[in-house]
């Protein structure tokens, strides 16, 4: 079984005899891995990367994994936390099995089934679609705000469409012009991040990953007891963070939605998802595609193992 290492911004790949599944446990071929802006903040250390998986089981069921690796034993896990489990591991994580490799062994509870009518580019982005929709569930909007979503990349546009779900009129600020020609096409109304104002009048700003300075250009334009949303793979900064305070403003963190939510808005057709995955490559060209995401230059890429 070929897999893919990163270590020291340098991917490499390597080969080892797979495993054999245990009781409660589900060996997935690879099929097609997604990989996004996300997945450029995984941790340091070595690591296989990549949380989105489309993968095929022993008995040849089409199924995507849910991100999470939880005990499924602890106080969390039982009162339904399992995102925030006390042994919690993360698919793409030092530790973890992660979508670069031509297999994974994963608890059975992992594998959702996909819909015959979803293509596997549009199954591989559920992830993002599940952390855009945890993003938009955390501010429980009841009215009709003002949102703005900051970043690049598939997990941007996808933020945009989970607020719009929410009644919010959403604008999409990034440096990348691909994220802009996105949302230009599904009617997302966006421009250039340096051609925003900055006057502290955003009820909401949602945080998504590949703009660089993101939180601190979202609490200056975020008015008085205005909330900020980050999502997964955004980088904190400390002197943002004394703005924060300074004005009240609330700062939520935010995982992702179980994957069987983001699936179901893709099949559903509630969130848009076709043309994110920008450019398909083989494993062996997996670190041009991780190159290509860092450099803005694809909002997803799809490691094709078939």
């Amino acid at each position: 079984m070929r897999y893919a290492v990163l270590e020291d911004n340098a991917l490499t790949l390597r080969t080892t005899e797979p495993d054999a599944a245990r009781d409660g446990e589900t060996l997935v071929r690879t099929a097609l891995a997604a990989l996004t802006t996300t997945d450029l903040a995984g941790g340091a250390g070595a690591r296989t990367p990549g949380r989105a998986v489309v993968g095929y089981t022993e008995n040849d069921a089409r199924v995507v994994l849910a991100p999470d690796l939880a005990c499924a034993a602890c106080d969390r896990c039982r009162s339904g936390l399992g995102a925030h489990c006390e042994s919690r591991l993360t698919l793409g994580d030092p530790g973890a099995p992660g979508a670069l490799a031509e297999a994974l062994i994963v608890p059975d509870r992992q594998c959702v089934p996909v819909p015959e009518h979803v293509s596997d580019e549009a199954a591989s982005l559920a992830v993002a679609a599940s952390a855009a929709l945890q993003a938009a569930g955390r501010l429980h909007i009841r009215e009709s705000p003002y949102a703005t979503v900051i970043g690049s990349g598939a997990e941007a546009v996808l933020a945009a469409q989970a607020l719009a779900l929410s009644s919010a009129t959403v604008r999409v600020l990034s440096s990348n012009a691909a994220t802009l020609a996105a949302c230009e096409k599904r009617g997302v109304r966006s421009r250039p991040t340096d051609d925003a104002g900055r006057l502290g009048d955003q009820d909401i700003v949602v945080v998504c990953p590949g703009e660089p300075g993101a939180l601190d250009t979202a609490i200056q334009m975020t008015a008085p007891r205005g909330r900020v949303v980050l999502t997964p793979g955004v980088p904190g900064d400390a002197r943002a963070l004394d703005l924060a305070s300074s004005r009240e403003i609330d700062i939520l963190g935010s995982r992702w939605a179980p994957i069987t939510e983001g699936l179901a808005a893709i099949s559903e057709g509630r969130l848009d998802a076709s043309g994110l995955l920008t450019k398909r490559v083989k494993l062996d060209r997996a670190g041009e595609a991780i190159a290509a995401i860092a450099a803005g230059a694809e909002l997803a890429v799809g490691v094709d193992f078939s």
